[in-house]
């Protein structure tokens, strides 16, 4: 879809009065219209703005990822990661409980690791879920 020059001037003045053009492209983005997405896309590349660009520093600065029901999620991935920890450690000969419970292996020590196995996880899987949100968004505009 193009837009003519036309359009492009309505489009600013309907969107942009007393904005910024990152705050009018951001504003057709969050209508959540594919039409307007479009728009903004249209609009963008006309401008010579980068979109993906836009994109993702809107999903970063609305921290979309920092809700509840979020770190419920990845608190169920935690626990499936180090089930399957015990499970490879199992597979090797290696009980991990009964040699925190011996003292061979240091109940601080397992925590460290499992709280590193856990953060490297949670930032992994944020970084994959907002790519994906703004691989998405894109998608739209580009139809």
């Amino acid at each position: 879809m193009k837009i003519t020059r036309r359009q492009l001037q309505n489009l600013l003045k309907e969107t942009a009065v007393g904005m910024t053009e990152t705050a009018a492209l951001e504003r057709l983005i969050k209508s959540g219209s594919p039409e307007h997405i479009a728009q903004a896309y249209q609009l963008a590349e006309t401008l010579g703005i980068n979109f993906e660009q836009i994109v993702t520093n809107m999903v970063k600065a609305a921290n979309i990822l920092e809700t509840r029901e979020v770190d419920n999620i990845i608190y169920q991935i935690d626990d499936i990661l180090f089930t399957a920890q015990k499970v490879g450690l199992g597979m090797m000969g290696i009980d991990v409980d009964s040699m925190q419970e011996t003292g061979v292996v240091h109940e601080d020590v397992m925590a460290d690791i499992d709280m590193e196995l856990a953060y490297s996880i949670k930032t992994h899987a944020y970084n994959a879920i907002e790519r994906s949100i703004i691989q998405l968004i894109v998608a739209i505009a580009k139809k």
